[in-house]
């Protein structure tokens, strides 16, 4: 059986996935709240945490770890090594879903790193346990 994903909002979230309630059920969000970007960008990054967000800034995760949870999360995603995906094996710069006729990376894998290792830049551990600004750190 074919499976047939919805992408909604501008952060595309599942729309008919059987997980797509999760991060709202994990917030315990209202089901009856307007799903705005507000909303939008809260399911994000309850999805992000999901796949290691937390361990990743703080260093417990290593980068190709948190990029495959986040290419098996959103299939724009490239994964960057040679891995075994939902369907076959994959060459690095495919979606994890290559194979479905649906999916297909929407990023660069070089461009993919750069953004995680800007995301650990910008998330500095001892800037956050401070409250430090990042000039203060600096």
């Amino acid at each position: 059986m074919e499976s047939r994903e919805r992408l909604v909002g501008r952060r595309p979230l599942p729309g008919d996935r059987q997980d797509a309630a999760g991060p709202a059920s994990e917030l315990g969000l209202d089901p009856g709240l307007r799903f705005d970007a507000h909303l939008q960008d809260r399911l994000g990054l309850a999805l992000l945490r999901r796949r290691g967000f937390d361990r990743f800034v703080s260093g417990e995760m290593a980068l190709p770890d948190f990029a495959l949870g986040l290419a098996k999360e959103w299939a724009a995603f490239p994964v960057l090594w040679a891995v075994q995906g939902a369907h076959r094996m994959l060459v690095p710069g495919e979606t994890y879903y290559a194979g479905d006729r649906l999916n297909r990376a929407l990023v660069k894998p070089q461009a993919f790193i750069a953004m995680l290792q800007q995301c650990l830049a910008l998330t500095d551990t001892d800037r956050i346990r401070t409250g430090a600004s990042p000039s203060a750190t600096g």
